[in-house]
């Protein structure tokens, strides 16, 4: 079941579990053309092991920590892909949730991982929900691709109720030879935005409440408790 749209906001069926927030002529994203190859790459332990500095098992416990902040939902799989990651918690820990994404075609690949739960197509910065409509969100891999990330992390805010989590995990500038280089190659070939430091995107999530982090690898896991 999908949860209430702002005033004037409405969705069009896209298939049975899929709908979209935007105007026909802005469906299409440059992702739907590389879903199958961008999950070979991410979903790969030695790429995130040796490139990132953490195992893919890591992902995971993010994961499971949204979904416990969660409880009964509902959660927002804010950036959600194709679930290549996510799918294995999904299929093992019950949770009331709604999986968005800007591209149709991660999307399509999400609905054949998670069965069950709606998934909605939507810009970020602009979310259709109304205000604190989630207990908690999930926001994973997505910041670091952003040029700003600021305007997406104020309607993640939004949409969660006072007191509920976002949990955001992003690539950053960590320091590690590797991790950095290829984080400069992606930004190159116009794949990631320029990279920031933990502690950047820490401040940037610092305005809608209190933010615990921790920095492991090239990652930024954080924690955003919304007042």
């Amino acid at each position: 079941m999908l949860p209430t749209l702002r005033d004037g906001r409405g969705l069009d069926a896209l298939g049975e579990r899929t709908w979209s927030a935007l105007p026909e002529a802005e469906r299409a994203a440059r992702y739907d053309k590389i879903a199958a190859g961008y999950d070979r790459l991410v979903s790969s332990n030695l790429y995130n092991r040796v490139v990132w500095g953490v195992p893919r098992a890591r992902y995971e416990t993010c994961f499971e920590a949204a979904f416990a902040a969660a409880g009964a939902g509902p959660l927002l799989d804010a950036g959600c892909g194709s679930a290549v990651l996510t799918a294995p918690v999904y299929q093992r820990v019950p949770v009331q949730a709604v999986l968005l994404d800007l591209s149709r075609g991660m999307l399509e690949l999400a609905a054949t991982r998670v069965p069950a739960l709606p998934l909605v197509q939507a810009d970020l910065r602009e979310l259709p929900f109304q205000d604190a409509t989630f207990a908690a969100v999930l926001h994973f891999g997505i910041a670091h691709v952003l040029d700003d990330p600021a305007p997406v992390f104020a309607e993640l805010a939004r949409v969660v109720r006072p007191g509920g989590e976002v949990h955001v995990a992003c690539l950053v500038r960590s320091g590690r030879w590797l991790g950095d280089a290829w984080l400069r190659l992606l930004q190159a070939s116009g794949e990631v935005a320029p990279a920031r430091t933990a502690e950047q995107v820490v401040a940037l999530l610092e305005p809608y409440g209190e933010v615990r982090a921790s920095a492991e690898g090239s990652w930024v896991f954080a924690v955003l408790t919304v007042r």
